[in-house]
């Protein structure tokens, strides 16, 4: 504080100063809480999902699960820009507060709260693309069956449906074959 204030000024800069951390460690309780929250419902959430075994149910619930984790990232971004402005105000109007103090001396990492912050983007990210792949499934080498097995009479590799596949797994794990050898 500076020594050309007067007791007033003085008294008026200490009350804005235990407002302002008064509203950091609110702030800061609840992007805690918010990250909190959101990291039990990712986990819920995932859980559910493993459940539902239909393409449209898993693919809109998917896209609800997307959307909310995007809210969930916006508040906990906006709140995570609040921490940050208190944290900056509280500097100017007292540099020798204790967490001020604390903050300068810590130098990696630079804030605690960013480590938190990137979780809810990571995890949107993690959902935008579990969705976009339910929505544009991709081919894979093990959902083809070779021609060899397809039929005499078939020249393009056939697709398998979900349960000749899973029949076709469980019969090479006991050393059965549930498709005839058409090899000669």
């Amino acid at each position: 504080m500076s020594a050309g204030l007067t007791y007033q000024q003085k008294k008026i800069r200490a009350e804005d100063i235990a407002r302002v951390d008064s509203e950091r460690k609110h702030l800061e309780t609840l992007l805690q809480t918010r990250i909190n929250f959101f990291v039990l419902f990712v986990s819920a959430f995932l859980i559910g999902m493993g459940h539902i075994e239909e393409r449209m149910p898993k693919l809109i619930a998917l896209g609800t699960g997307t959307v909310v984790s995007l809210l969930f990232t916006l508040a906990a971004l906006r709140t995570w820009i609040l921490v940050q402005s208190a944290l900056n105000e509280l500097e100017v109007l007292d540099d020798r507060h204790p967490y001020v103090r604390y903050r300068k001396a810590i130098l990696f990492p630079p804030n605690a709260n960013i480590l938190l912050v990137v979780i809810p983007p990571i995890l949107t990210v993690l959902f935008l693309i579990l969705t976009v792949s339910w929505f544009f499934p991709a081919n894979h080498k093990a959902d083809v069956i070779p021609p060899s097995c397809a039929g005499k009479n078939d020249s393009k590799p056939a697709m398998r449906g979900h349960s000749e596949g899973h029949e076709l797994d469980r019969s090479r794990r006991r050393g059965t074959s549930s498709h005839r050898d058409h090899r000669g």
